[in-house]
């Protein structure tokens, strides 16, 4: 498995280009890879698998999953420029040769474990409110305390107080239950992200090198 071109990976969990990998980074890890491009002897029959989640390449699929679903050793998927980010995993479990391997090529595109997000109103506790997805909200009553999720407003993370267990910003506050975000100022429905994968990249049954 070759990855290269800048690839960006963020948030959850990675296993990356080594046999038995076992999970890398947790939480907001951004992995930028760089890695050959030099061609190998005997890949007459490769193919180059174009993704654009815009459809808007003739060709291409809109998914990297599909693309992952038939890709062969010595075949090369390549993310279209301009076409990210993508809010899907890269799972790949087909295993190329020394001869043939296969090739990701991200070309500088965002794979990312965040999924954007907007408050409704609430006309009974007037106010804006979002209910955390599960499985992994919060527990307020379980340990360690605090909050489960990572969530971005306008591209910069809500911080946690580690003495309170709440937001250091005034963007929005935990309900006291520990399963809603209550708006605060900020706006309801733009510029918020939530990550809720815990898997982004894996990569299985690879034999892989990297180079700067």
């Amino acid at each position: 498995m070759t990855i290269r071109s800048a690839l960006v990976v963020s948030s959850g969990r990675v296993a990356h280009a080594a046999p038995r990998a076992g999970p890398g980074a947790k939480a907001l890890l951004c992995l930028i890879a760089w890695l050959g491009t030099a061609s190998l002897p005997g890949l007459a029959n490769a193919s180059t698998l174009q993704v654009d989640r815009s459809g808007q390449t003739a060709g291409a699929y809109t998914s990297i999953a599909a693309a992952v679903a038939v890709v062969n050793p010595g075949d090369t998927i390549s993310l279209v420029p301009g076409s990210g980010p993508y809010r899907e995993p890269l799972d790949i479990q087909t295993q190329g040769t020394a001869s043939a391997p296969i090739t990701f090529d991200g070309n500088g595109e965002l794979i990312t474990g965040f999924g954007p997000f907007s408050f409704s109103w609430n006309a009974s506790t007037a106010q804006w409110e979002y209910t955390l997805p599960p499985p992994i909200g919060n527990q307020p009553n379980g340990f360690p305390p605090g909050f489960r999720h990572l969530v971005t407003y306008q591209g910069q993370r809500l911080l946690i107080s580690q003495v309170t267990g709440g937001f250091t910003s005034d963007a929005a506050t935990l309900s006291a239950d520990g399963l809603k975000l209550i708006l605060g100022n900020a706006s309801p429905d733009e510029g918020w992200e939530i990550s809720t994968r815990t898997v982004v990249g894996r990569i299985s049954n690879s034999n892989g090198s990297s180079e700067p």
